[in-house]
């Protein structure tokens, strides 16, 4: 019979970097897993749901994008403002705060964005 100094029922995301933790001391262990490895938030619920709702928010968007390039007639009236749909559809990413937070663009929203309103004559044609 073979002995275990720990042994790890479950390789989910308590399991796996406990048993990698106590592997990488010279501890011997047993990790026991009967499905898959990472556990639930890894292969069902967290990341998977994060990446469908995120792709389906970029989706939604680019449909809206390319129906106010064919529909709006601000839009259609305004070339430069098709160009700019154009290229944020071709870029397939999302054109809200989240996204330029990334790029450390907060200010587009608290400053930048009001006093642009304020000033009709910074506006596209």
């Amino acid at each position: 019979m073979t002995e275990y100094d720990l042994i790890i029922l479950g390789a989910g995301t308590s399991g796996l970097p406990t048993a990698r933790l106590a592997a990488n001391k010279g501890k011997k262990v047993l990790l026991i897993e009967n499905n898959l490895f990472g556990g639930d938030c890894t292969n069902f619920g967290c990341i998977p749901s994060k990446t469908l709702i995120a792709s389906s928010k970029v989706a939604h968007d680019i449909k809206r994008a390319k129906d106010a390039v064919k529909n709006d007639p601000f839009v259609q009236h305004h070339k430069e403002w098709q160009r700019a749909i154009k290229k944020l559809v071709g870029m397939k990413v999302r054109a809200e705060q989240q996204a330029l937070a990334k790029w450390g663009l907060n200010y587009v929203i608290d400053k930048y964005l009001p006093n642009k309103l304020k000033n009709q004559k910074t506006w596209l044609p």
